[in-house]
Parts: structure tokens; C-alpha cells; sequence
């Protein structure tokens, strides 16, 4: 409440109504034991103005509850309320099961291949889950897999597949299940629940809506099938195939098959492998197009992925060129799930339909066709291509030998379909393109594929392939740590020059913009149309816009000045211009002028010391110390996160050993206070004593208070690092996660400024981490949570001596799984540094493989002079 309430007037003015009952509930207040508990758990400090109440009788469960605060509730004070409030609230479902399963549509049973779920919808014990069980037709039970064993309390549990097709199964309970609360399933009666499989759902699948496939020996497009017609279903032309050709395949699909034996003895099951049925043939249509033909291959490459399955791509009442009818044979009959080959003989652009009355039956649920379709370039020529903002790279190579091609016709497309590039490769297979390909210069017709960027086609004698610099998946920038986005023209570069960045309202802040071109020399001076004709300066939090007309002269710089408006917002002001958006800031504020200026210094080694001096001063700006000024200094070591060191960002340096005990949230101290007066010449002499050992980098913070003569108080502030060594040392491995028999570690010794150090013996020690929450349930329906992390040692992982590079590298294997951390120590030094890793067993890799697995070309030093030589690896 917004005031302290009288509880009298409480019980006449506030009670409960459930939706659909027209009697009002009371209620009662909770018991002032209880009422600490839960104020506890949520964190509140109890005020006059909270009561804290609960209904006198139970809600039903799901119905909507109205918590309603009368009109004439009064406060201590007599006050009333001069309206009534209703404040809505939904009680939470009975505690019930749901079965849930995938099918093919609606009205079928469950796949036999997909998983069964059985999820409730309140936590229960994961013991209780345990004895949950899926029972056979013929009596046999089949064990639950509960979904995560981290937690005692889970929602959802799943039975292992595939089960047996066409079959009756019964989902056992233990009797007496119970949620958290303590509550009994109110659709116990529905168990043991009877479920069904369903056959296997018709197949009939491409890789892919568009490949490439290599021309030698024979291309061959795997179409994947089950359960299809054993009839041909629709008119087809003939291909016909030669022996030679038809025993390749046959070669080529029995390698395939026996590498894919496990995955489909998993993914259709022993029962289904074993059937035995009538040979079948299958039928489709091939479209074949050739370089000369480029808007009909764009046409198809945009319509393929978007067009509905009820649709032939072959559409009858367009201009569709000469299609070719397509037949294969299976060898194992309608009902076999197998990967049959489609041979394409011809080098170009196939695009391939199939389609099936069976499969639009079973996923359409009506009697239409189901159509398939896929585009495939048949070719042996690799086209690559460079984008550069003056000049761009084209080369060809071969796809089975890599060898450039010589003499290759290349020509380049915009969105629109305008050639706007042609030209033929030299003898290294390479071709150069200077200004023409701009990115600015080239139209953007829209977001989709295809519809923006460059068409790049190749040919060469009977050969054809062609390339889209939309083709970035699995080379994107930002898998190699580059800078990736469109940040409009990125060659045109602005910088400001402003007389200084801090003003008073009602100053003139006078500033200059510079602009330069980007090119491969160096800067060139924009013309005078890339130039922008106005700037915005908008003050951050308001919005404020000032607009400044700009004027540009031919060396490419344009100066203005701004009269700071008396009434201005303080704050900061963006420099803004069109396209480009923040080119700079500058401040405007309320201040004194400083007359004096401090500064601060320590003495000694800070090379794991037990005290340190420090000194400094305070000088008047014009000249002289300010003797005998009363200041106050501030001084407090806090921890380090560690050291950084650019040339080698990946490391972890001097963070300390891995931590076996819970660190308390306050580890750092507040800050001593000394109270000084400055000497005759302004200067002062202090020590902090009592600096703690440690095996990381520490911080002395320092701060200097002093009275300035224009009235204000001022102060300065200085950190200094504290080093429990003369050496850092650092850690890192190949990445956040590896697996337990290949793990690959990389230890660096440096000196204090980061030079190499070779010759140190360092050691590893590998420690595990776990950690437990417990959840303990209060009066209430309330919760609270304890956690703990568990950290114990494995022992030494690896040790030895750093190389000339000052690196040493460490593989080895761990017997242990999860959360791992690596502790790298240097002998005879306190120093210490440790990492994490994710350390996860063969079979138990749940994140998928990723698409930048490449090679990379990394220079021994990240900041070399232009004159000096480069060494790459």
C-alpha cells in the first residue's frame, strides 16, 4: 500500500472473487513465524505499510482471482479510498500429464523413430521419474530416459527409440505420483495410457535445395525414399544409362550404404532393414541449363526454396524450357528405406523434381501430389571471387586436380540482371577487376537471395559454374575475428577537429571536419558530390537537434563554428552525419577553472613488497608549490583481474591459482584515510604498510583531496600495479570446450613489459569444478535456493621448460569430464595463472560441429614498422 493500513477497516473492505462465483472469499493474515520466512526468501523489508494475507478457503485451479481493495478502505490516519480496485491474478492447472508425439499429421499415430514424451506441467521427483515405464503388447517394459539427472526435480521424461512400427504400447505410472507440492495427478485416471505407432511415414528427400556435385567420374544426385508407390505415378521420359555407368553408381551407393549402416539401423530399425519386397521404379523430371541461360538459372535458384510442395516448378502455363523425363530402379521394393542415385551426365545447371501421391496423402492428408525438387551444378571448374572496394579477384582452378584454369570466359551480373563485367583469365587463372565492381556503385534490389551482390559465371570448353557473393555461409568475417556489417560507405572516411572538447553554455565551439577516401596508396580527397551537406549535433538524453550547413572546399575539409545556446541541456553532444552516424562528441557543463594542479608517485620496488612509499605534490598552475595545504590521501590494494598483453589477447596472465574455497563477495577493502599538510615547497611524503601477498597482480589505488583556490574541492587520482613476481605467466587453450583424450594447452612466460622469457620451468595442475544448488521448498509455496561449487585437484597435467618464444605446449588427456580447470605455475615465483575448459567425453558432445574449421595465416608479430621484414606461419 502507498500509506499504512487499519486493519479493522481491512477486514470490511478487502477480500477475494473467483470468476463465475458471485460469493466473496475472506481471508486471514498469515502468521507472523511464517511471514518472515517468505519475506526472507523474497528479499523485502517489512514496513507498516504491507499485510501480509491469504484466502480462508482454496481457489480452483486455472480460474482467474480478483484480490479487491473496496471503496472506503481507510488508512491509520482515517483517510478512505475513494475508488475500488480489482487486482487480477491466475490460479495455477492441476497438476496433470500430457503425451505428446510426432506425426505425419493429425489423424496418425505416433513415427516409431521420433521421440514420445510424457511432460507434466509441475516439477516432480526425478526418483519417482525413474519408475515410470513404457510396457509392449507382449508384456516386455522399456525404461524412461529422464530428460537432465542435474536436478532432483524434473518436468519431462521420453522413452528411447526407435520402437517397433504398427504397434500398441502402454505408459505405465507408479502409483501415488506427486508434484513438489505434494499435490496427486487429477488425470491419474487416464493411466496406464494406451498408445500407438504408425508405420514409418513415406520418405522422399534431397540433400539439399541446391549443391554442387563434381563432373568426374560421374555425377550422381542420392535421393532418399521409403514407403513410396511401387507403381510410376506420373508420366516420365526416358534417360537412358549405360552399363559402365550404371555399375559405377552401383559401386559408388554399396561404399555409401555400408559407411551409413549404423545411422539407418538406428533410424528405421532391424525390423524394418530386414523387409524384403518387389523391385520399384521411380520417376522424375530434369531441367539441364548452360551458361548462356543465366536469367532462367535465377529464376530457379530464387523460386526453389520458396515454392509450395503442392506446386510443380514445372509450370505448364509458363514458357518452361525442354524438360527431360527421368527413371530409376530400386532393388529393394516399395517399403525399403535406402539412398537410390540420379545420374547426371551433362555438365550445367540440373534442376530435378519428383513427385509422389503417396506423400502428399500422408503429409498434405489429402489425395493432390507431393513434389520434390532440387538444383544440382554438374561441373569440374571452381569459380572464386575477392570483393575489394578498388580492385576485386577472380580465379577459376579445377575441382579434381585445384589447377588454375587458363583462358576461362567469365562475365558478372548485377541484381538486375545487367552484365556488367567480361573477360577471360590469365595463364595463373586469375583475373583483376579495377573500379567498375565499387560496392557503392552497385544497385541493392532487395533483402533476399539472390536479389543483391554480384552473379559471377565461368566457362570454359564444354564447362560451366558459376558463384554469389551471397555464398558467405561458413566463411562470414566474424568467424576469422574481422570486422563484419554494412556501415554505409566504408572507403569515405570523416574526422573532427574540434579546439577543444569542453565548453560552457553560451561558448562557441569551433570545429573541423576532415574527409579522406580510403585507396590502396594511402588518402585521396573526395569529390565534391560524396560530400555531406549538413551535420546534426543532438544532445544525448534529450535528442536535441542543432543542424549546421556545411561547406565543403577542394581540400576536402570544412570548418564551422557553434554558438553554445545559454539555455543548452548539459551534457554530452554527438557530431552526427548523414549515413555515417557518430563522428565525435564534445561536452558542454557547469565548471570552475582549476587554479592548482596535484600529482602522486610511489617509491620502491613494486615487485611483491610488504609496504610502499608515496609521494607527491600540489603546484599552483601559475607557478610555485602551495605550501603548508592540508590535503587528505586515500589509499587501498585491491585484486587484479590479471595482466593483458595485446600480442597475446588469447592468454590468460597472472589471474591467480584456481580457487578451493568460496571467495567472500567484499574481497576488497574500503580506502585508508591520511590526513597531510604539504611542506614548504608543496610536496608530502607518505607509506602504506601491510600490502597482503598474493600469487596475482595487485592495484594500489590512490587519491589526493585538496581545497582549490576558485572554491571547489578537488582531487586526483593514480593507480600503481603491484607484482607478486618479476615474470607474468599465462594460459590458454585451443578452445572453450575439447574432448577428454585430446586436450591442447599453450603457457606463456613474459617479463613485466612482455618480452619472452625462455628457459622457465612452468607445471600445470588440472582441478575440477562442480556445482550443487539445492532448492528447498517454504510454508507458503515458496522456494529458496543454496548453492555450492565444489573444487578439487586432479593432479599435475604437464610440466616443462618455455622455448625461445617463451612458450611452452602442453597435450595430454583427462580420465575426468566437465568443467576443468588448468593452473599454470612458474618454479621458484609465487605468480600463478589458470583457465577453463569444457572437457566432454567422445559420445557425449552435444553442441553441433561448426562451419569455420579453416586455415589461417598468422604473423609472428601483431605490430611490425612498414620497412621491417614479416615472418607468417
Amino acid at each position: 500500500m502507498d500509506t499504512d493500513i487499519d486493519r479493522s477497516s481491512a477486514n470490511d473492505h478487502i477480500y477475494f472473487v473467483v470468476e463465475g462465483l458471485k460469493d466473496k472469499i475472506g481471508f486471514s493474515y498469515v502468521k507472523d513465524s511464517v511471514e518472515k520466512e517468505i519475506l526472507k526468501v523474497r528479499t523485502i523489508q517489512k514496513t507498516d505499510r504491507m499485510i501480509l494475507i491469504k484466502p480462508d478457503q482454496k481457489f480452483p485451479s486455472g480460474q482467474k482471482v480478483y484480490l479487491v481493495l473496496e471503496k472506503g478502505l481507510k488508512s491509520k490516519s482515517g483517510v478512505p479510498r475513494s475508488s475500488t480496485r480489482k487486482i487480477e491474478y491466475s490460479v495455477r492447472q492441476a497438476f496433470r500429464a500430457e503425451f505428446s508425439c510426432d506425426r505425419v499429421n493429425a489423424k496418425a499415430a505416433c513415427i516409431p523413430s521420433l521421440p514420445l514424451t510424457l511432460r507434466f506441467n509441475s516439477p516432480v521427483s526425478v526418483e519417482i521419474l525413474k519408475k515410470i515405464q513404457l510396457q509392449t503388447n507382449d508384456g516386455k517394459t522399456i525404461p524412461v530416459k529422464v530428460f537432465s539427472e542435474n536436478g532432483d526435480h524434473q518436468y519431462d521424461v521420453s522413452f528411447p527409440v526407435p520402437l517397433s512400427p504398427k504397434s500398441k504400447f502402454q505408459i505405465l505410472l507408479p502409483p501415488g505420483i506427486k508434484d513438489d507440492s505434494g499435490r496427486t495427478l487429477s488425470n491419474q485416471s487416464s493411466f496406464p495410457l494406451t498408445v500407438f505407432t504408425d508405420d514409418y511415414p513415406p520418405l522422399l528427400k534431397f540433400a539439399s535445395t541446391f549443391g554442387i556435385l563434381e563432373r568426374f567420374p560421374e555425377a550422381v544426385l542420392p535421393v532418399t525414399i521409403r514407403n513410396l508407390e511401387a507403381e510410376n505415378p506420373v508420366r516420365l521420359y526416358q534417360v537412358k544409362t549405360s552399363p559402365d555407368t550404371q555399375d559405377k553408381l552401383k559401386e559408388q551407393f554399396d561404399k555409401l550404404k555400408e559407411k551409413g549402416k549404423e545411422i539407418l539401423n538406428w533410424a528405421i530399425g532391424k525390423e524394418e532393414k530386414e523387409k524384403s519386397n518387389p523391385p520399384k521404379q521411380f520417376t522424375g523430371k530434369e531441367l539441364i541449363l548452360g551458361s548462356g541461360e543465366i536469367a532462367e538459372i535465377l529464376r530457379y535458384l530464387k523460386t526453389i526454396e520458396n515454392l509450395d510442395s503442392n506446386k510443380s516448378i514445372f509450370d505448364p502455363s509458363q514458357n518452361q524450357p525442354t524438360t527431360n523425363d527421368i527413371k530409376l530402379q530400386s532393388n529393394h521394393g516399395a517399403r525399403r528405406f535406402e539412398v537410390v542415385g540420379i545420374p547426371l551426365k551433362k555438365s550445367g545447371f540440373h534442376v530435378v523434381e519428383m513427385k509422389s501421391d503417396v506423400l502428399g496423402n500422408s503429409l498434405l492428408g489429402i489425395n493432390q501430389p507431393f513434389y520434390v525438387r532440387t538444383a544440382v551444378l554438374v561441373t569440374n571448374l571452381a569459380l572464386h571471387f575477392k570483393w575489394g572496394s578498388e580492385s576485386s579477384l577472380v580465379w577459376v582452378t579445377k575441382l579434381n586436380d585445384s589447377k588454375p584454369v587458363p583462358n576461362a570466359d567469365i562475365q558478372i551480373f548485377n541484381c538486375k540482371n545487367e552484365k556488367i563485367f567480361t573477360g577471360k583469365t590469365g595463364p595463373s587463372g586469375t583475373l583483376i577487376t579495377k573500379g567498375i565492381l565499387s560496392k557503392n556503385k552497385i544497385p541493392h534490389c532487395s533483402w533476399k537471395s539472390y536479389e543483391n551482390g554480384l552473379f559471377l559465371t565461368a566457362s570454359f570448353e564444354d564447362d560451366f559454374t558459376f558463384t554469389h557473393t551471397g555464398w558467405q555461409n561458413g566463411i562470414e568475417n566474424w568467424r576469422f575475428n574481422l570486422p563484419s556489417g554494412d556501415y554505409g560507405n566504408e572507403n569515405v572516411v570523416f574526422h573532427p577537429i574540434l579546439d577543444r572538447t569542453l565548453f560552457r553554455a553560451g561558448e562557441i565551439a569551433s570545429i573541423k571536419l576532415v574527409s579522406r577516401i580510403k585507396k590502396s596508396f594511402g588518402f585521396e580527397i573526395p569529390s565534391q558530390n560524396e560530400y555531406p551537406a549538413f551535420a546534426k549535433l543532438v544532445h544525448s538524453g534529450s535528442n536535441k537537434e542543432y543542424s549546421i550547413s556545411l561547406k565543403w572546399n577542394g581540400e576536402g575539409t570544412s570548418s564551422f563554428q557553434f554558438k553554445i545556446p545559454k539555455e543548452a541541456n548539459l551534457g554530452t553532444y554527438q557530431i552526427l552525419l548523414p549515413g555515417e552516424g557518430s563522428i565525435g562528441e564534445f561536452r558542454v557543463e557547469e565548471f570552475r577553472v582549476p587554479l592548482m594542479k596535484a600529482e602522486i608517485q610511489i617509491s620502491g620496488s613494486n615487485i611483491n613488497p610488504s609496504k610502499l612509499g608515496i609521494t607527491g605534490s600540489v603546484r599552483y598552475l601559475s607557478g610555485g608549490g602551495a605550501g603548508k595545504l592540508p590535503v587528505l590521501l586515500r589509499t587501498r590494494v585491491t585484486l587484479e583481474s590479471g595482466a593483458y598483453f595485446p600480442d597475446y589477447s588469447e592468454f590468460s596472465f597472472s589471474n591467480g591459482k584456481v580457487n578451493q574455497e568460496e571467495i567472500s563477495e567484499e574481497s576488497n577493502t574500503g580506502f585508508t584515510k591520511t590526513q597531510l599538510t604539504l611542506d614548504e615547497k608543496g610536496f608530502f611524503e607518505s607509506t602504506v604498510r601491510s600490502i597482503p601477498e598474493s600469487d596475482t597482480t595487485q592495484k594500489l589505488e590512490t587519491e589526493l583531496e585538496y581545497r582549490d583556490p576558485n572554491g571547489e574541492i578537488q582531487s586526483v587520482y593514480r593507480s600503481f600495479p603491484i607484482y607478486p613476481s618479476q615474470y607474468h605467466i599465462g594460459i590458454t587453450s585451443e578452445g572453450w570446450a575439447a574432448v577428454q583424450d585430446s586436450v591442447k594447452l599453450k603457457v606463456a612466460v613474459l617479463d613485466l613489459k612482455g618480452t619472452p622469457i625462455e628457459g622457465k620451468k612452468v607445471n600445470v595442475t588440472a582441478f575440477t569444478k562442480k556445482y550443487y544448488s539445492n532448492r528447498k521448498r517454504l510454508v507458503g509455496g515458496f522456494y529458496s535456493y543454496e548453492h555450492k561449487s565444489e573444487v578439487k585437484e586432479l593432479g599435475e597435467f604437464c610440466s616443462g621448460k618455455t622455448n625461445s618464444k617463451g612458450l611452452f605446449y602442453c597435450n595430454g588427456s583427462l580420465k575426468t569430464t566437465g568443467e576443468i580447470y588448468f593452473e599454470a605455475s612458474l618454479s621458484g615465483e609465487e605468480i600463478k595463472a589458470n583457465s577453463s575448459v569444457w572437457i566432454t567425453g567422445k559420445d557425449d558432445i552435444w553442441f553441433a560441429a561448426s562451419d569455420h574449421d579453416r586455415m589461417d595465416l598468422i604473423p609472428e608479430k601483431k605490430n611490425t614498422k612498414p620497412v621491417k621484414k614479416q615472418n607468417f606461419k
